[in-house]
């Protein structure tokens, strides 16, 4: 509770977001760009239909506990011919599951008993919301796969993957029950419980800026908003609360999301590899690139373009 007062008194100082920038029409460089970073991530980076990972120097896969995320944010970027391949492996992974599905396959063992948690849940729910919208014709299959989902989750008490003990965090169920309205399983979330996620969101984010702290969770809160945004909810609230919580961080779809950034400096900066995914992270020197010397699949790329430039669908 002191942090929502804390990011209110923000908001009461800042006053309300700037509006973010129209899309701008994509240049030919601009779409040539994307379409080298998609033919790039669907080549080397995308295994097994539904999970994109880093590579090792060697080749070797990297980093399995963020490749149901990766793929998440290219099902959410790339062209609707393009992903529609991944949303059908992922309904297809669900089928199999039993309406469960794990952040990688193969698995290794040292996420046994740890197959999915709320990062994967937060990412899997901004992917079929994102897909929905923008490629009706291609999505054919993600109502009975979050029906199976939603079904598997509700069967165990809310756990995102039977027998982790991993659940939706305090406040983020709204989403969920978003998608599971917006494919006609249910009825629309009570509003209270969006009141709820706006504040979680900008709570999240507040505590961070004591000890500078690591940002992955300000890119979940953000994901969930902009989810609920393409699904066409009114998130302005939400917006001005976590637009003030994150001054200063430096994360640049945010950023231009809260009208006070230059994503397209930054995409025309962009240099492969050098983060395993930017946004997760605050800039320098809050946080450290992280690619290490890895191939990295630059989903946040497409996820850039596809936020700042009209692109090709």
């Amino acid at each position: 509770m002191l942090w929502i007062l804390f990011v209110a008194l923000l908001v009461s100082a800042c006053g309300k977001a700037k509006p973010e920038p129209h899309q701008e029409n994509a240049t030919a460089e601009v779409q040539g760009a994307f379409d080298a970073a998609a033919a790039r991530l669907l080549r080397q980076h995308l295994k097994n239909g539904a999970y994109v990972y880093t590579l090792k120097p060697d080749g070797s896969l990297e980093h399995a506990g963020e490749a149901i995320n990766e793929a998440a944010v290219a099902m959410a970027s790339l062209k609707c011919a393009d992903a529609e391949g991944i949303a059908d492996a992922m309904a297809d992974r669900i089928a199999a599951g039993q309406g469960a599905i794990a952040r990688a396959e193969p698995l290794p063992e040292t996420y046994k008993g740890r197959e999915f948690n709320f990062d994967g849940e937060t990412h899997l729910e901004y992917a079929f919301a994102a897909f929905a919208v923008r490629c009706p014709d291609q999505a054919g299959r993600l109502p009975e796969a979050w029906r199976a989902h939603a079904a598997m989750m509700a069967d165990h008490g809310g756990e995102v993957y039977p027998g982790t003990g991993a659940k939706m965090q305090v406040g983020f169920a709204f989403l969920g029950k978003a998608l599971s309205h917006r494919f006609g399983q249910g009825d629309e979330p009570p509003h209270g419980e969006l009141l709820e996620l706006e504040d979680a969101a900008a709570a999240w984010a507040g505590q961070l800026q004591i000890g500078h702290k690591p940002c992955w969770p300000v890119n979940l809160g953000f994901k969930h908003l902009r989810a609920l945004e393409a699904l066409g909810y009114d998130v302005g609230r939400g917006r001005d609360l976590l637009c003030a919580a994150t001054r200063g961080m430096d994360i640049p779809t945010l950023d231009e999301w809260c009208g006070r950034g230059d994503l397209a400096r930054w995409i025309a900066g962009y240099q492969y590899n050098r983060f395993e995914y930017r946004f997760q992270r605050c800039g320098e020197p809050w946080e450290q690139p992280d690619g290490h010397g890895d191939q990295t699949p630059a989903a946040d790329l497409l996820e850039a373009i596809r936020q700042k430039y009209a692109v090709q669908n």
